[in-house]
């Protein structure tokens, strides 16, 4: 069982997503390379560069678009971090809060079993007036 955060996580994937992307874009830019040479060696091959070149912008425009969509993850990620950062300080604060609370509630008992003293002494000394 993994111990990493979601946000550690989804780090993780976006940077594999971005490995991914260079990589394609590296395939795409060999592609355009090898589509360039065959049209300079062969007219016959005019038709299986022209494809060729066709898929190398395809590739590079879905490459984009992985980026494009890597930069939306990250820039939610970030998001996400900062959320939880909020409800990290708000937790804090709470806690903050729960311990005043404790020390006002033990403050309120001691002084309830001071009274509580103070009542039974009074008792005694009104005892001692009793006619």
């Amino acid at each position: 069982m993994s111990c990493r955060s979601p946000i550690s996580e989804a780090k993780t994937a976006v940077s594999s997503l971005v490995s991914v992307s260079e990589k394609l874009s590296s395939v795409s830019t060999q592609l355009a390379s090898g589509a360039e040479k065959s049209v300079t060696r062969s007219d016959s091959v005019a038709s299986t560069t022209e494809q060729q070149t066709k898929t190398s912008n395809e590739v590079s425009n879905n490459v984009e678009q992985v980026n494009v969509g890597a930069k939306r993850v990250a820039s939610a990620i970030n998001e996400v971090a900062k959320g939880a950062m909020n409800v990290s300080h708000n937790v804090v604060d709470i806690n903050q809060a729960a311990k005043e609370n404790s020390h006002g509630a033990s403050q309120v008992s001691q002084s309830a079993t001071e009274l509580s003293q103070m009542a039974g002494q009074l008792r005694a000394a009104m005892d001692k007036f009793k006619v």
